[in-house]
């Protein structure tokens, strides 16, 4: 897996691990729950190419304010 950041409009960075071709048919991400982060997704990131039997890009990210994205500020947390 290769970790990744992505600016926002806003100005924050995103945090993110992406594994697989990024030219691959499927594509899922994964969104993880409160007070978690893209590791809670480990497991599901390895065996998901095996599960479709073909090659499957998959990206994992922190929300705002959790893992190592930046914060969320009052405008941005909802």
């Amino acid at each position: 897996m290769a970790a990744e950041r992505l600016r926002l409009e806003d100005g924050t960075e995103l945090h993110l691990v992406r594994s697989g071709p990024p030219d691959a048919a499927l594509t899922v991400v994964l969104a993880h729950g409160y007070a978690l982060d893209h590791r809670s997704w480990h497991r599901v990131v390895e065996q998901l190419p095996s599960a479709f039997g073909e090659a499957v890009q998959v990206i994992a990210y922190d929300h705002r304010g959790h893992g190592e994205s930046g914060p969320a500020t009052s405008e941005t947390a909802t």
